[in-house]
């Protein structure tokens, strides 16, 4: 079972639970580090003009993610569906490994306790679907 939390509906990261896992940017307040996972875009800001390694392995041109949904399309079909469907050298190339390690580990926490909690924003439901559908295909 797999579910989705906010990280301020949540104790503090040193009294989380073995399969809560952190899949957002970098929250300075609650001293986590960003998850190869973190969405790159952010809603209500352009993403033009970034650095391949903010945005992530594609040089993209001018997009603007007017609201949280746009964002959350954005990183499902213009970042994490082509990464998925790379290759690993690809990846390699991409400097990407660290994504797919990290969705290893996430389905590995799942098969270790028969639960996983991903903490973060709302693009949580797209690697939760990422995580389901490989499960179900296993």
């Amino acid at each position: 079972m797999i579910e989705i939390a906010k990280v301020g509906d949540l104790p503090p990261v040193s009294e989380w639970d073995p399969w809560m896992a952190y899949v957002g940017r970098e929250n300075r307040r609650r001293g986590l580090k960003a998850s190869p996972l973190a969405n790159p875009f952010v809603y209500g800001k352009r993403t033009d003009g970034l650095t391949q390694t903010e945005v992530g392995a594609v040089n993209w041109s001018s997009r603007y993610c007017v609201n949280r949904e746009d964002a959350v399309a954005m990183f499902e079909k213009n970042w994490l569906d082509p990464m998925l469907h790379m290759g690993e050298k690809a990846i390699l190339r991409a400097g990407l490994p660290n994504v797919v390690a990290e969705l290893d580990r996430l389905r590995a926490l799942l098969k270790e306790h028969g639960r996983l909690v991903l903490v973060g924003g709302p693009h949580a439901e797209v690697i939760k679907e990422v995580l389901e559908s490989a499960e179900r295909s296993a």
